[in-house]
């Protein structure tokens, strides 16, 4: 149901951005070939078995799309390749969805890149305009800077109390025997640093691995480069058109 909800949305997802944005008028007919095809190319993608199944990668564009989809509808493009934000608490909205894709799968955590893009979009848009015209940014046009910088600060906090926090406190409290603890609740982030005046800075809960990755690394041994072995050299195979298309 999921994959089938986020194959609807990447359809109007890719109307608004091709009826909006684009150089070229397309027409109605055109618009609606691209998405549909857009959709198909989803829908028989490699990843389109893990989408079928119960699985965290169909949560994840079932998040993704729609908050690409309320970014893309608040914001408006001008002539000069900078934004301006034009619907605030829909903007904002965005950052809920990305969040929680960011939490589901933390690789989502790039969504977050389209704020940084968009700060920068309206960072320059301001500081590029004429010395005679700042004393005309009124409160309004101030505060449209705050909204990808409060969005990205929303993730980034959701993403390390879903990520670090609560795991933190489950396994590695206070309440739990120190033989019962996982390896990864005494790797703090600054216990090797020889900085040890900054170390009260740090949360103790801000560890250099996150329990998802200490899973990955001592159970389904997944590392760098651990994957490429004998027996992955079909799956890889499998891959390789991809590959081809992308080089």
């Amino acid at each position: 149901i999921m994959h089938f909800c986020s194959t609807i949305v990447l359809f109007y997802l890719t109307t608004l951005v091709f009826e909006k944005n684009s150089m070229y008028k397309y027409r109605e007919k055109t618009v609606s070939r691209i998405a549909m095809f857009t959709c198909f190319l989803f829908i028989f993608s490699l990843s389109g078995g893990f989408q079928s199944t119960f699985y965290s990668e169909q949560f994840s564009t079932f998040f993704t799309f729609p908050g690409m989809y309320t970014r893309e509808y608040s914001t408006k493009y001008t002539a000069s390749s900078t934004i301006d934000i034009v619907n605030g608490p829909l903007y904002l909205l965005t950052s809920v969805f990305f969040t929680l894709a960011a939490v589901n799968r933390p690789n989502c955590v790039l969504n977050g890149l389209l704020f940084l893009l968009d700060l920068q979009k309206i960072i320059f848009r301001k500081s590029g305009q004429q010395s005679g015209l700042k004393n005309r940014l009124n409160t309004h046009k101030k505060r449209e800077a705050l909204y990808p910088l409060v969005s990205g600060c929303f993730m980034f906090c959701g993403l390390v109390y879903m990520v670090y926090y609560t795991p933190f406190e489950i396994f590695c409290s206070t309440s739990s025997s120190a033989d019962k603890k996982p390896d990864w609740c005494f790797n703090s982030l600054l216990s090797q640093s020889k900085i040890q005046s900054l170390s009260s800075l740090v949360p103790t809960f801000m560890t250099k691995t996150s329990l998802y990755t200490y899973i990955q690394e001592k159970y389904w041994n997944v590392g760098f480069l651990s994957y490429y072995t004998a027996n992955n050299i079909p799956n890889v195979l499998i891959a390789l058109p991809n590959i081809v298309c992308l080089l």
